[in-house]
């Protein structure tokens, strides 16, 4: 079974914010939505988003959006400090 986990953290907003940022994008380059899902893990206190049904280059070109995504946001972070 393939991990579909595209990210997990602590606040809810910040999946929120990459859910829609993927969601956006994900249409734009494939022309249909992907099914994502956002869980809570209770032992550790943390929301996870995923996504179900994709093939292989989707999961990928998923995984790497996030990446990106987050990349852009601690640059973002630091050259504020």
């Amino acid at each position: 079974m393939k991990d579909n986990t595209l990210f997990c953290s602590p606040d809810a907003q910040e999946i929120y914010r990459v859910y829609q940022i993927l969601n956006r994008d994900f249409l734009k380059v494939f022309k249909f939505q992907a099914e994502f899902r956002i869980t809570t893990i209770s032992s550790r206190k943390d929301f996870c988003l995923s996504v179900e049904h994709v093939s292989e280059s989707e999961r990928k070109w998923l995984k790497d959006a996030t990446l990106q995504i987050l990349e852009k946001k601690y640059e973002s972070v630091v050259d504020k400090s």
